[in-house]
């Protein structure tokens, strides 16, 4: 596998990639920093497996990223911060991943699988803020599923959308916080995702919610 990290020297980064390396013999790493990651752009652009761009405070990654995704490689972004205005941009651009600095190894680990098998990973560090703050649910599309959910079902994965916790989800629909979690864990496995973030981008990926 070969992999691009687009990131500042710390003791994260190489820790991130001491852990590629004994996770996936074989990987070669190519490690930038903003001083020279206009090399990838140039040189390697097209060739990555993988590239992990660091959300960097003095540089607009925007512009960055975008040619990246427009040379079709996966593209997975790190920040230490979970709450900073520059994700938001970069979050409208759907990239593979959004990982936080702070994550354990099992959870790189399944955040890389996840990519690698076509799939979006957000960190739930990050969702609270990318989601909860970011989408504002205007209404639910007509032309919803038909089977896929129970009225109920809806009804909370609406409540999800809005980024409500457990116990507002069960305030707001006058039924029991154990009856929030039966009907979540029914969301997921319909869905086949593992989270509540991954099912909330589901369901806007398939445009059945308008935001």
């Amino acid at each position: 596998m070969k992999i691009a990290m687009v990131k500042e020297p710390s003791l994260i980064r190489d820790g991130i990639i001491s852990f590629l390396e004994q996770q996936y013999p074989g990987t070669n790493v190519l490690v930038l920093n903003s001083r020279n990651y206009t090399s990838l752009l140039q040189e390697s652009l097209g060739v990555m497996d993988l590239i992990f761009v660091d959300l960097i405070a003095d540089i607009d990654m925007t512009e960055i990223v975008r040619t990246m995704i427009d040379s079709n490689q996966k593209v997975v972004l790190c920040t230490s911060q979970t709450e900073n205005e520059g994700l938001l941009p970069l979050f409208k651009m759907n990239l593979n991943g959004y990982l936080f600095d702070g994550m354990t190894s099992d959870e790189l680990k399944n955040a890389i699988t996840v990519v690698n098998n076509g799939g979006r990973y957000i960190h739930p560090s990050l969702s609270q803020f990318l989601l909860k703050d970011y989408i504002e649910i205007q209404s639910i599309r007509s032309n919803k599923p038909i089977g896929l959910f129970s009225k109920r079902e809806w009804e909370v994965m609406e409540q999800l959308a809005k980024g409500s916790k457990n116990d507002e989800i069960a305030a707001n629909l006058y039924i029991s916080e154990k009856t929030v979690k039966n009907h979540v864990s029914k969301i997921l496995k319909k869905l086949e995702v593992t989270d509540r973030t991954n099912a909330v981008l589901t369901a806007i990926r398939n445009k059945w919610f308008v935001v």
